[in-house]
């Protein structure tokens, strides 16, 4: 299995099977990832998108630089070209197709907050809006957050852009917003549509820069949070067959003293093994019940695409104040199992491009017992004893080498005087 980590803002785009590159193409990321944007103070927020779900993207632009000035649009496709209009925006723009009867390409606009509508929906009234008096279109809105939204217009016939398929995703963060915008002349097909969908629903805001101006006073790796409060992950939807949307989707309970948490407001974050922390949402509140909501009185949830088996996830929420900080953390996709009374579970704990590493513990087998164990991955192949614990616990760590993941299938065995038990899992690609 491709290792994936996409996160996404809505229930209609379909499933990633990407890499686990935010932008692997170098020549993409000085000009897709604006780390200062047009704000004049020094900004924390960067956009991350992956580009590596449509093929033909990915190949177009490895090798293509970007350039700037007045005869940078006269260039023949495929072409990236930059341009800063600040303090109002800056564009990249990437030409896939441009040869009259069929155009096809990825704008990325930066603007500043301050000149915006102040939320995502009036921004898609506005410019709707003022589309409209010059272009009749069907408009379609496919997902709508209280920081992002995702829509579709279809023009027909119109005078200034023939029939053009627009998907659109409007991104708000605390200091830039992000708006993307991928056409194509004439309309997409249900694949090409698809591709889209993926890369826009991988796109989102997260914290760049120094390690010290990505520090939000959180110890991720020991996942503490403010005494006498506790943050819940709940799983309220898995993706069955076909359907199309994320994965996975979480909601959020909070437990602790209700007076101190009657006034307090919070931000998301989220922390994906091997990356800085993404921020995720702001003004979000906790009820009488103790969940976790948004501005609208929605209840705060989160889509999460499709994960390595085994591959944890960090979420926090920080009061406006930080005076509260919680930490929880998930794994979208377990490896576990159990016979008799014996329960293995596996867990990639580092995820480099130096290979990955997995962390397997055991449970429930007697005291003092010697147990066998065999680790797989491809042709490599690790054999040892164990011994347990007087807790009936044990465990062991496992770093395989990148090209030993090849055939995407690991295994796990342990083998004790009271049960077998073994673990198949798919593992990342790296």
């Amino acid at each position: 299995m491709t290792r994936n980590r996409a996160i996404y803002q809505s229930h209609d785009m379909p499933t990633r099977a990407g890499t686990s590159s935010k932008i692997a193409l170098s020549a993409l990321l000085a000009v897709a990832s604006f780390s200062a944007g047009v704000s004049a103070q020094q900004t924390k927020e960067g956009l991350a998108v992956s580009f590596q779900d449509y093929p033909k993207f990915v190949e177009a632009f490895a090798n293509v630089q970007a350039s700037s000035g007045p005869d940078a649009h006269a260039q023949a496709a495929p072409r990236i070209v930059f341009e800063d209009k600040s303090p109002v925006y800056q564009k990249t723009s990437f030409v896939l197709e441009d040869s009259g009867a069929v155009s096809e390409g990825l704008d990325i606009i930066n603007t500043d907050p301050a000149n915006d509508p102040s939320t995502v929906s009036g921004w898609y009234s506005e410019y709707r809006g003022v589309s409209e008096e010059t272009c009749k279109s069907d408009w379609q809105v496919l997902d709508e957050r209280e920081d992002s939204l995702l829509f579709e217009r279809i023009t027909r016939g119109c005078p200034s852009l023939g029939s053009e398929h627009g998907l659109y995703k409007v991104l708000y963060g605390e200091q830039n917003n992000y708006v993307l915008i991928a056409t194509r002349t004439p309309a997409m097909s249900q694949e090409t549509r698809s591709h889209w969908l993926t890369l826009l629903g991988s796109a989102r805001i997260e914290l760049r820069g120094s390690p010290a101006s990505v520090d939000i006073g959180i110890d991720w790796s020991a996942g503490e949070s403010t005494p006498g409060f506790e943050l819940a992950a709940t799983e309220i939807h898995r993706k069955q067959g076909q359907e199309e949307g994320p994965d996975v989707v979480y909601g959020f309970s909070v437990s602790g003293p209700r007076k101190a948490l009657k006034q307090k407001t919070f931000s998301f974050f989220l922390k994906e093994l091997g990356r800085e922390p993404a921020f995720f949402g702001r003004n979000l509140t906790v009820n009488r019940s103790g969940e976790l909501m948004k501005s609208n009185n929605e209840p705060a949830e989160i889509g999460l695409g499709r994960f390595a088996d085994g591959e944890p996830v960090m979420m926090a929420i920080i009061s406006g104040d930080d005076s509260i900080k919680l930490v929880t953390r998930v794994v979208p996709f377990p490896i576990q199992a159990d016979t008799g009374p014996c329960r293995i579970t596996g867990e990639l704990v580092v995820l480099t491009e130096n290979g990955p590493g997995y962390a397997f513990v055991g449970q429930g087998f007697a005291p003092g017992d010697e147990v066998s164990t065999i680790a797989r991955f491809g042709d490599w192949v690790a054999e040892g004893m164990v011994e347990v614990e007087s807790n009936g616990v044990y465990g062991e760590m496992f770093f395989p080498d990148p090209g030993d993941l090849v055939d995407g299938v690991g295994s796990y065995t342990v083998v004790s005087g009271q049960c077998t038990v073994t673990l198949t899992f798919e593992t990342p690609v790296l």
